[in-house]
């Protein structure tokens, strides 16, 4: 009975060593691992608002974008995938990301920019950029070229320059992670307006296999409310019922199907305006107290 128990005892013992040892050599999985103990302890309200029609102001498209108080109207919020791939006459809204040969959407260049500042001053590493946009053709020949692997074309983030796969000295692909770069990148991307576009465990609603490499422009506040309540950009998307309001960390946010007009409060002010590519606007607004 007594060599049972040892044996028993010594089994187990074996197991914590293995996995002590596994966690040692594997950064990543521990900062997974806090993470994961972390998540049920975040959260940012997203409540639905009742906002009374008498309040409203309805605008169309084209006055917003000629509207000098608007403070953008870009394709930040937009959803690409498998279900809602770009349009034949999509073109993004690029700019050349400093010297470095690649282009990046534009609404995007300057908080990437102080994303990789605040990298360099956190950890002391450097982003590099291994990917950002593509072109259709592009995307076709990657597609040719990594059939098991690649989006198929139309489907691609890279198409609409909103995303950037991203390294740092020595850490790469699924090893970026295990980086002090990587890390910062995971949780603090959110002040930049990042996601991290598809996370663990979350591949049956992205149809896309972890990536920690992979992030994604969305904006604030919608990349905070997304990391605090572990949400993929499809689940945020659809938590938001067309023609409702919701109130999120000081911002009034509305999703309102495509049409000759929106409806904005009246007192609303610094207004941003993004298609979601599923056939609505996304209204992100502040209200005057």
């Amino acid at each position: 009975m007594k060599k049972k128990k040892w044996i028993l005892f010594s089994f187990f013992a074996l197991i914590i060593t293995a996995v002590a040892a596994l966690y040692a050599l594997r950064p990543d999985l521990r900062f997974l691992t806090v993470q994961a103990l972390q998540t049920p302890f975040r959260n940012v309200r997203l409540a639905q608002t009742a906002v009374p029609d008498s309040s409203l102001r309805s605008i169309s498209i084209e006055e917003l974008q000629d509207t000098e108080s608007l403070t953008a109207y870009d394709q930040s919020l937009m959803l690409i995938n498998e279900d809602y791939p770009l349009k034949e006459n999509f073109s993004p809204s690029l700019s050349a990301y400093q010297d470095t040969g690649y282009q990046l959407n534009s609404c995007m260049v300057k908080q990437f920019e102080a994303l990789s500042a605040a990298v360099s001053a956190k950890t002391g590493g450097t982003l590099y950029i291994t990917s950002a946009a593509r072109t259709y053709r592009e995307q076709v020949e990657i597609k040719e070229e990594q059939p098991d692997t690649a989006a198929d074309p139309g489907e691609s983030e890279h198409e609409s320059g909103l995303a950037v796969d991203i390294c740092t000295d020595g850490f790469a692909g699924s090893a970026f992670l295990k980086s002090a770069a990587g890390q910062y990148v995971y949780e603090y991307g959110w002040r930049y307006g990042f996601i991290l576009r598809y996370p663990l465990g979350k591949n049956s609603i992205t149809g896309i296999p972890f990536e920690p490499w992979h992030i994604r422009y969305v904006g604030r506040p919608h990349a905070y409310i997304m990391y605090q309540n572990n949400l993929t950009l499809e689940e945020y998307i659809h938590a938001l019922e067309p023609g409702k309001f919701y109130s999120s960390c000081g911002y009034l946010i509305s999703r309102q199907k495509e049409g000759d007009s929106l409806h904005i409060p009246q007192n609303a002010s610094n207004i941003h305006i993004s298609s979601d590519n599923t056939g609505h606007y996304i209204i992100t607004c502040r209200i005057a107290a």
